[in-house]
Formats: C-alpha cells, sequence, structure tokens
C-alpha cells in the first residue's frame, strides 16, 4: 500500500463517519497521523485488502475501526483469499488430501485464536 492509498482509505472511513472525521479532515497534523499510522501498520499489505477489510469493518459498525480491528480483518481477508485460491486448486485436482487436511486445521486453528 502507497500513501496515496492511505489517504484514499482516510477519505473513506471520514466519509462514512462524517461527524467524527469532519473536523480532523481539516487538520492536516491529524491527516498525517493516519497515514503514518496506516503506512507503518498496513504499507506491506496489498491495497485491495486493506479496503475491503476496511469497507466491511464500516459495515458492521457505527464507530471508525481501530488499528486492531483493521488488522485483524486484513488477516481474514488474507485467509479467505487464500482458501479461495486453495479450492480453485483442489477444483482442478491438484491439491494432495494432506495438503486439503493441513489447510483446513490451520484454518480452525485461526477461527479459533
Amino acid at each position: 500500500m502507497t500513501s496515496y492509498e492511505a489517504i484514499e482509505i482516510f477519505e473513506m472511513i471520514k466519509a462514512a463517519y462524517p461527524g467524527i472525521y469532519a473536523k480532523k479532515a481539516r487538520d492536516e497534523k491529524a491527516v498525517e497521523e493516519f497515514i503514518s499510522l496506516y503506512m507503518e501498520n498496513f504499507g506491506g499489505e496489498p491495497f485491495e485488502i486493506v479496503r475491503a477489510a476496511v469497507s466491511d469493518l464500516i459495515k458492521k459498525s457505527k464507530f471508525p475501526p481501530n488499528i486492531s480491528e483493521v488488522w485483524e480483518q486484513v488477516q481474514r481477508q488474507k485467509d479467505l483469499e487464500e482458501f479461495q485460491t486453495r479450492e480453485e486448486i483442489e477444483e482442478a485436482g491438484e491439491m494432495s488430501q494432506e495438503d486439503r487436511e493441513a489447510f483446513e486445521n490451520a484454518l480452525i486453528a485461526f477461527y479459533k485464536a
């Protein structure tokens, strides 16, 4: 994710929570801190995954998501993406029974945590 993409995330959250972010959007330092925080935590993540995670959280909450909520949702998005990839491989008949069981056990362990 780039800093420009972090700004897009900020704009998305600002639009979803205008009452909370109206003042922050006018505060240049607050915007810079937001961008810095997102870059520090999600700079190495694909933008599409972070955007999807924030979008999902916006749909579920009356309040803006905090970093830990976004982080957890990003991990779920990545797991879902990997699961979909594994399903495609499985449908093509390229996944062994052992790999399928290991993957299912990993998903179960993740969602129990």
